[in-house]
């Protein structure tokens, strides 16, 4: 937010679009121009109390993770190996099984991340062979722990259990560290059912300042916020949210 009016100050002819935010931590004041338009459901659960939700599969969970015998490893762990095994698993998950579409991540781009303090990786690993078998980022900003990336192995048996051991490893570290945990959107039954709670997250959208599209900016804007306006979580969940 501290930047935005300098960059379309810069690129004036330009729209912008800031993306993943929550309703709860949008600034007290936007500029008159901008335009809140609802994404999707995310599902967060506030650790920071020291109190976890009241599920009986959240707590089934935990107590299947701890028993499990994976070997939990944190961001100091992943050389360039435990990396391209990572991204092997979010290839796995994200571009085989959902959309090529989906970022295809380098090496080069998750160190750059890490270095910057925009990744903090941790995995899980199988005690026998080694291998990296899920891994997540579990940086926090603000307060808010973030799974902006994770990965499987979609090719082992679901008996596996390695999505509901990496959101209960995430679920503990929250707990640890006293963040407030947010898992993003997705498999919103599976998170109901654990006790996380449904919040609606939003992007803002800004016409340009000045030149020929700003005026058509506007009303295409102006369209779609009254048509967005029917959606809310309750409906975006009955919707598969």
């Amino acid at each position: 937010w501290k930047i935005l009016p300098d960059l379309r100050e810069r690129m004036p002819d330009r729209p912008f679009i800031v993306r993943s935010i929550l309703d709860d931590r949008f600034p007290e004041k936007l500029p008159g121009d901008g335009v809140k338009l609802p994404v999707w459901v995310d599902y967060r659960w506030d650790f920071s109390k020291g109190e976890t939700p009241r599920s009986s599969h959240f707590k089934r969970d935990q107590n299947q993770f701890r028993k499990s015998g994976l070997i939990t490893i944190d961001d100091e762990d992943f050389d360039e190996s435990r990396v391209a095994e990572a991204l092997r698993l979010y290839g796995l998950l994200y571009r085989e099984r959902h959309s090529l579409r989906n970022p295809d991540y380098t090496p080069e781009f998750i160190a750059m991340s890490r270095a910057r303090g925009w990744l903090r990786l941790c995995g899980l690993v199988d005690p026998h062979s080694g291998r990296l078998l899920a891994f997540a980022d579990r940086q926090a900003t603000h307060g808010v722990s973030t799974d902006l990336l994770i990965g499987y192995d979609t090719t082992m048996d679901q008996k596996a259990r390695l999505y509901r051991h990496l959101t209960a490893m995430l679920a503990e570290s929250a707990l640890h560290r006293g963040l407030s945990l947010n898992l993003l959107s997705g498999a919103g039954e599976f998170k109901r059912l654990r006790g996380y709670l449904p919040v609606m997250e939003r992007l803002v959208a800004f016409p340009a300042l000045r030149g020929p599209r700003r005026w058509s900016d506007r009303m295409i804007l102006a369209v779609t916020e009254k048509c967005s306006r029917q959606f809310t979580i309750e409906s975006m969940i009955e919707a598969g949210g």
